[in-house]
């Protein structure tokens, strides 16, 4: 058994066994499991939801890439300075990519929260600005969360140039060093690249995808180095979709339960927000 922190306890290691989270957990008798994942069905950045390889224009994995082709060594001028300066939502329902009149409208992009948890925006938002003022001092910056949300800009030159450095940092040291999630004990928020990655199982039908929760940089990273699977542990709680109604941010009012599949699709699809810029498309121009 491999004890995991933040409420994954007693994963079962099935990582030379299986790489489906449902065969996985019938193995583990239900409990949480910690497989390799085809980083081809995980979902990376929360609700932007881009694929995790290198033909997604995910912006982290695209960063990296020209950063391996020797094209961008800085922040400025980077994938990443492009994304940040054209993705800026205007709320929380801009985020999620619904309408405008969403319940969601009126609160800022760090309030947003999705239709399967129980959050409540206002104190999700507190306790968002918090952990990012904490997670960036214990990686050595001293940077408010108002200067920038990894999940979209706008971002100051300073909170995206450390982005660009943790960035480059980690596809330096797991280049030369390899990957490998050996220590249970490790903690992600002070930057130790041996914690478990994480994510959680989203069910429609016979299908599955792994929506990423820790270890964003770190996917976008191995995917850029040409990784076709990753390290996760997965939590024993899937999204399903038959269960929409009774979500719990369904049951407040916050969505609606068009709204909440419309989400719970467009993740599952690898879809991002109508609005959010395309590199993708913009790689096409600039060649």
């Amino acid at each position: 058994m491999t004890k995991l922190k933040k409420n994954i306890a007693d994963a079962v290691d099935l990582r030379d066994v299986i790489d489906d989270p449902r065969e996985a957990f019938e193995h583990s008798g239900g409990q949480p499991v910690l497989i390799q994942v085809p980083l081809e069905q995980v979902r990376n950045l929360g609700p932007l939801a881009f694929s995790v390889t290198r033909a997604s224009g995910e912006p982290f994995v695209a960063t990296v890439q020209a950063y391996l082709r020797g094209e961008q060594k800085t922040y400025r001028g980077s994938w990443l300075e492009w994304f940040y300066s054209r993705w800026t939502p205007a709320n929380a329902a801009d985020l999620l990519g619904l309408p405008e009149g969403s319940t969601l409208a009126a609160s800022p992009i760090h309030a947003f929260v999705y239709p399967w948890r129980s959050d409540d925006p206002i104190r999700r938002q507190a306790r968002k600005l918090k952990s990012m003022r904490q997670e960036n001092r214990q990686k050595g910056a001293d940077i408010s969360g108002e200067e920038g949300y990894v999940w979209a800009g706008p971002m100051s030159r300073r909170k995206g140039e450390f982005e660009f450095a943790r960035l480059s940092l980690l596809t330096d040291i797991i280049k030369r060093y390899g990957f490998e999630t050996d220590d249970p004990n490790a903690d992600p928020d002070r930057n130790d690249i041996r914690a478990h990655i994480k994510g959680k199982l989203m069910i429609r039908g016979t299908e599955w995808r792994i929506l990423g929760t820790h270890g964003n940089h770190r996917r976008s990273v191995l995917a850029a180095l040409g990784w076709s699977h990753a390290p996760m542990a997965i939590n024993n709680k899937p999204i399903r979709r038959e269960h929409s109604a009774s979500w719990p941010n369904v049951r407040k009012g916050l969505f609606t339960v068009a709204q909440a599949l419309e989400i719970f699709d467009r993740i599952f699809e690898g879809r991002q927000p109508a609005s959010c810029p395309s590199i993708r498309a913009a790689k096409d121009i600039r060649a």
